[in-house]
């Protein structure tokens, strides 16, 4: 069990980092991409103080909501605060129609990660990020494919069976439900990789000029004077643009895409291989969602040898 979770933790510290490597190409890449790439905000840094236990809920408009949440998050991670993020996942969950569906998901994500990522000693903390994960995936909403397997990893490890509080009857009807939840992201994921992707094909640093307009390449649009040229200009940049954000989603793919199958295989041999034993139903799954016939030989020798 010990090793499960730290096996959980191990995962939740993932999690963060695949997030974290996302937002640092972006906010690196918007200096130097300069007109030929718009950077993404970053989120201001304040301070925050702890009183009676809690995070201090500071005054937000709309459009500062979520970025007021993943302070209070990240404070209450920070300070090994459990309960707290307890309540901030349930305080998510109780206001998620004011949020977007993305949002909504990358919040309780935060929160999940939170929870698995740091040692705050109550076993309690993994059964907290499976659960606000979970209360995102229940839903079945469209998501993102990477933000939607990174909320998946969190189950990775079948807590009510190690701990014996399920019935024969329920752990198969659990394990199958669980198990088609691995492999429809499985399925999304594929969906979305773009087998025709070049990664060596960049956005440009700075799009040129239109011909016949003097001045540095990456010049704002607006000291265009003719407007013909100026809209050309910001077509070119703006399909420059499309391309970065492109070529960041494809690259944080493939990063989750690596991860992801070999954590979904080890879930399904781990689950398949304890009782009541039923290949044929993991066989008819791994069908349902098209695994290739390769992946379903790697996972049923495995299984063999797991049994």
């Amino acid at each position: 069990m010990k090793a499960a979770y730290k096996n959980a933790r191990w995962i939740g510290f993932a999690c963060a980092t695949l997030v974290g490597c996302i937002v640092l190409v972006s906010v690196m890449a918007g200096p130097r991409l300069s007109r030929g790439l718009s950077s993404r905000d970053e989120l201001s840094s304040t301070t925050t103080s702890l009183e009676r236990g809690e995070t201090p809920r500071p005054t937000a408009v709309p459009g500062e909501a979520q970025q007021e949440l993943r302070l209070r998050i990240k404070a209450a991670r920070e300070t090994l605060n459990m309960n707290e993020l307890e309540r901030l996942g349930d305080e998510i969950e109780t206001t998620r129609n004011n949020l977007k569906v993305g949002d909504y998901a990358a919040l309780m994500l935060d929160v999940s990660n939170a929870l698995s990522s740091t040692d705050l000693r109550d076993d309690k903390q993994y059964v907290l990020a499976q659960k606000f994960a979970s209360l995102v995936l229940v839903k079945q909403l469209s998501l993102p494919a990477d933000l939607e397997a990174k909320l998946v990893l969190h189950l990775q490890e079948d807590i009510e069976y190690t701990k014996g509080q399920v019935s024969p009857e329920e752990w198969s009807e659990k394990r199958r439900t669980r198990s088609e939840t691995w492999l429809r992201t499985w399925r999304h994921l594929k969906d979305a990789i773009d087998p025709n992707f070049n990664p060596n094909d960049l956005p440009l640093a700075n799009v040129p000029l239109p011909a016949g307009v003097a001045g540095p390449a990456g010049l704002a649009p607006e000291q265009i004077k003719d407007p013909e040229l100026r809209a050309q200009y910001q077509r070119a940049i703006d399909a420059n643009n499309q391309k970065a954000e492109r070529n960041r989603t494809q690259a944080a793919l493939r990063r989750t895409q690596d991860m992801y199958g070999n954590v979904m295989e080890a879930y399904l041999v781990r689950s398949y291989s304890r009782p009541p034993h039923n290949a044929g139903e993991l066989e008819k799954i791994l069908k349902k969602y098209s695994v290739d016939a390769t992946t379903r030989t790697r996972i049923f020798d495995k299984l063999r040898d797991a049994e």
